[in-house]
């Protein structure tokens, strides 16, 4: 009597049915592991980069870096000076820059074309080219108006001294600098002046992105950073690059969820609380019970 050595059909069919099973439950699990590790990544980014802005704030008379602002690199190249170049001298990451890209998102923005479309490797002064953070627009703020502006906001450089929450107030964050149009960005827009605690209104907005399962890595103006949990909202718009955001993140989280001088919660898509930026300076106002609020600079 012959012995059978080899597998039956039904038999390949059940093991390869498992294994399937297997890979179904697990590669789901295996994506996650790898997300959490590029958010921890990013998280510890941020928190360099915000600890780069604490060591510039400490050499300057404890000023914030402004946004930007015309200047000159050797062999009088016409650039843009922005906060990427102040900080520079105060971070770790002087190989490839990789420190100002998100793993999960390390061209997201390209600094370089928006500012020189001509010469993208020379628009910003410091050479920085791929970008995946923001910064809070009330904290980094324009600068003073002259001949030397690329904003149309005049606002002197903002001081540690009036951050009345600094470990709540937020510097850099996961998101995209956004061309007007569409309906993913928020309803206003930057660097044009506004009266105080409004909106600023203007030629760009600045638009968060929960990135890593639905969370946002963020930096506070103290130097420590955290993720923060976000509501995905379907919406079409562009940022600066022309390249498309196909969703607008609200954090529904107090404090910025709500404007100095408003009752009222913010409102970042129709029917959904929340906020979809993370922009103003934390402070109380006269509705101490709902919580602390944000307002801009000054």
């Amino acid at each position: 009597m012959m012995r059978r050595t080899g597998f039956t059909l039904i038999e390949l069919l059940v093991v390869i049915a498992i294994i399937a099973i297997l890979a179904a439950i697990l590669f789901p699990v295996f994506a996650a592991a790898r997300e959490k590790a590029r958010q921890t990544e990013c998280l510890s980014n941020v928190k360099q980069i915000v600890l780069g802005v604490f060591g510039y704030v400490q050499d300057y008379d404890e000023t914030f870096p402004m946004l930007a602002y015309r200047s000159v690199r050797q062999g009088n190249i016409q650039c843009a000076y922005t906060f990427l170049t102040a900080i520079d001298p105060y971070i770790k990451d002087k190989k490839d820059k990789g420190l100002f890209s998100c793993p999960s998102q390390r061209d997201a923005m390209d600094m370089g074309r928006f500012w020189n479309q001509s010469d993208p490797n020379n628009g910003d002064c410091g050479q920085f080219r791929s970008f995946s953070y923001v910064p809070n627009p009330s904290v980094i703020v324009a600068g003073p108006g002259g001949g030397n502006q690329l904003v149309n906001r005049a606002e002197p450089p903002v001081k540690m001294a009036e951050m009345p929450y600094p470990a709540e107030t937020t510097a850099f964050m996961d998101g995209h600098f956004m061309q007007q149009g569409g309906n993913c960005a928020p309803q206003y827009a930057l660097f044009t002046t506004a009266p105080f605690n409004q909106y600023p209104t203007g030629v760009l907005t600045i638009a968060i992105e929960g990135r890593h399962q639905e969370t946002v890595s963020v930096g506070y103006v103290d130097g420590h950073a955290r993720a923060l949990k976000s509501k995905s909202v379907p919406c079409t718009a562009n940022n600066i690059n022309g390249k498309q955001v196909p969703s607008r993140w609200c954090v529904q989280q107090a404090p910025y969820n709500r404007v100095c001088g408003q009752q009222a919660q913010r409102v970042c898509a129709t029917g959904t609380l929340g906020s979809p930026d993370l922009w103003g300076i934390v402070d109380d106002d006269q509705y101490s019970q709902l919580g602390k609020c944000v307002r801009s600079s000054r």
